[in-house]
């Protein structure tokens, strides 16, 4: 919950600097930019203010499109497994997990507020939608076909002079006041019927001529969108502007649209018709409709339009087209900054392309647990992987970050091979294992934050953003680099690049020295078996006093392979390191990879 408030935060603020980049442009290109062009800037950044709430992220979406485009790129088949809810492990016994609770940045009931207070407002906006919704059902149910033989012989001409084939229904209807045209899948036009008799042929073409242009250019989608990103964004002050700007610029278009189809002589005509509405608008609570009219202010911006109107040459219309792809270019390039989710730096970008993956089933095994389990066998090099969506989803590393700490530690000198014993100062910590001098493997064991911040604080911030780079570390934002609890509030990596990561550990790969490597190898072992030997490391976020969250990574060496495992869960309380250890030891069994024997 307080991620998602953070980040729909910081994603609102980003919108507020995209609409006024936006304008911004628009205003740059206003005598470059066709009405037409104007417009139509506005549909895909509509449609990137949606982007937020899609249901998938940027990379989940890219891995699912590779996999449309290359079937065959990589295997992948489900294992269904059986329930070890009720597994027991010695090795579990050997498997300490501390860990000191962290309070929120905030208390929970604000985001809780917040969300109380979005959802009324959603719910009072999607009220009105519906009302509209029924407004509209209403009017279609209550209009009649147009049985005006002079205005019907009018309307023909006008869709044989738009070249429409598709036949768009003309109705009369009683509870408008203003011509209005509305329909995604079943456009229809409808005209006042209380004022039809005060019509002249020529005011009814130019009328006609507008609707039939909405219905042409598919206004009416955009108007759905429009009112979805106003239900969602209800709170937000600058949405209500180019709201404004959008309906306004709708009409523009139109007319620049129809001004094109009549005479130079025509266009004062058009404007006068236009006139004849200002005020007149149908009464719908939010804008399902294309109304001819609009207020005093819009009208006079329509009436301008009008006036200046010129023929379009080959010469504007080209700098139209580059503005606009300029423009265009610069909503795409900021649309994945807008999204929860799309940020690079909350999912790891991996090319599924190349990998053979397993899909397991191990949903009885998580049970109320969220999560995912990867593993990697290194002499096949194939991935089993439960949860493919969590399982390159970054998150807090928690404790699984020591070994790496160690490692800048032993390259910095600040602890050595030899001698990685550093000494308590006799602080009061909650765990008894903590009060006492400490070496590499003592502290790896009992998890002992203390030694671990002793090396961060030697290292200069820089310093630790570089080894990050190095070790290509998650999402390399390290903040408060002065202790593992800073680390946690910023620094975050997936499942798959624990496992990536141990893997290059464990072939010393890292830009590291082999007995620097080989020491912090040593500090994870936990046990052995007739299977091999067991190394690890747990981790254990907890927030309020409550185990949100629970890492075990290792690695299992057997005489003819080694697996590389990474183990995440996550819940409102009861996810630590211990838990993930024993669901972890539990699925290495059940595949036949592990026993205490």
């Amino acid at each position: 919950m307080d991620n998602f408030f953070i980040h729909f935060v910081l994603c609102n603020i980003t919108i507020g600097l995209f609409v006024l980049i936006l304008l911004c442009m628009k205003r740059i290109f206003k005598h470059c930019l066709t009405p037409r062009m104007q417009f139509n800037l506005w549909i895909p950044f509509t449609i990137s203010l949606l982007v937020p709430f899609l249901p998938v992220s940027f990379s989940t979406l890219s891995t699912k499109m590779q996999d449309l485009f290359h079937p065959l790129a990589h295997f992948s088949h489900a294992v269904h497994t059986t329930n070890t809810s009720e597994y027991t492990s010695s090795s579990t016994n050997q498997i300490y997990d501390y860990a000191i609770s962290m309070r929120t940045q905030f208390p929970v009931y604000i985001s809780t507020i917040f969300c109380v207070i979005w959802g009324i407002g959603m719910f009072v906006m999607l009220f009105s939608f519906v009302r509209s919704l029924v407004l509209l059902h209403h009017m279609r149910r209550t209009a009649n076909l147009m049985q005006d033989k002079r205005i019907h012989a009018i309307y023909m001409t006008c869709l044989s002079e738009l070249q429409l084939r598709k036949s768009i229904p003309l109705y009369s209807s009683s509870i408008i006041d203003t011509p209005v045209s509305t329909g995604i899948l079943r456009p229809a036009i409808f005209l006042p019927l209380h004022r039809i008799s005060n019509f002249e042929e020529q005011e009814i073409r130019y009328i006609l001529l507008h609707e039939l242009m909405h219905c042409y250019y598919k206004d009416a989608i955009f108007n759905y969108c429009m009112n979805i990103i106003r239900i969602l964004y209800w709170f937000h002050p600058l949405i209500w502007l180019i709201t404004k700007e959008f309906y306004t610029e709708r009409e523009l278009a139109c007319d620049t649209s129809v001004l094109r189809l009549l005479g130079a002589n025509e266009q004062i005509s058009y404007g006068v018709t236009l006139l004849h509405f200002v005020d007149k608008q149908t009464n719908t609570p939010l804008s399902l409709l294309n109304n001819l009219s609009e207020n005093a202010k819009q009208m006079k911006r329509r009436i301008l339009n009008i006036k200046q109107h010129q023929p379009l040459t080959i010469q504007k219309k080209l700098r139209s087209i580059l503005s606009f792809l300029l423009s265009l270019l610069v909503i795409l390039c900021g649309t994945p900054w807008l999204s929860v989710h799309a940020s690079d730096s909350l999912h790891y970008q991996w090319d599924t392309k190349s990998v053979s993956i397993t899909s397991l089933d191990l949903s009885d095994q998580y049970q109320s647990y969220s999560g995912s389990f990867v593993l990697y066998d290194i002499a096949g090099d194939t991935w089993s992987i439960y949860n493919l969506d969590q399982a390159v989803t970054r998150i807090a590393p928690n404790s699984t970050y020591k070994p790496y700490c160690a490692l800048f530690g032993l390259d910095q000198q600040i602890i050595t091979i030899d001698n990685s014993k550093l000494e308590w100062n006799h602080e009061s910590y909650p765990f008894s294992n903590w009060e006492a001098d400490q070496t590499l493997s003592s502290a790896m064991k009992y998890s002992v934050n203390w030694y671990f911040d002793t090396i961060l604080s030697s290292l200069s911030t820089e310093m630790q953003s570089n080894y990050l780079r190095l070790l290509q570390y998650g999402n390399q934002s390290p903040k408060d680099t002065s202790s593992i609890f800073g680390m946690e509030t910023s620094l975050k990596i997936s499942p798959v690049e624990q496992v990536l990561l141990l893997t290059r550990l464990y072939k010393n790969e890292l830009p590291f020295s082999t007995d620097q490597m080989n020491a912090v190898k040593n500090s994870l072992y936990i046990t052995s078996s007739t299977h091999g030997k067991l190394y690890g490391k747990t981790g254990t976020g907890r927030i309020d006093e409550k185990d949100t969250n629970g890492w075990f990574i290792g690695y299992v060496i057997s005489d003819t392979n080694t697996y590389i495992f990474a183990t995440n869960i996550q819940a409102s309380d009861y996810a630590n390191g211990k838990t993930a250890s024993t669901l972890t030891l539990a699925i290495l069994s059940m595949l036949h990879l592990w026993d205490e024997s």
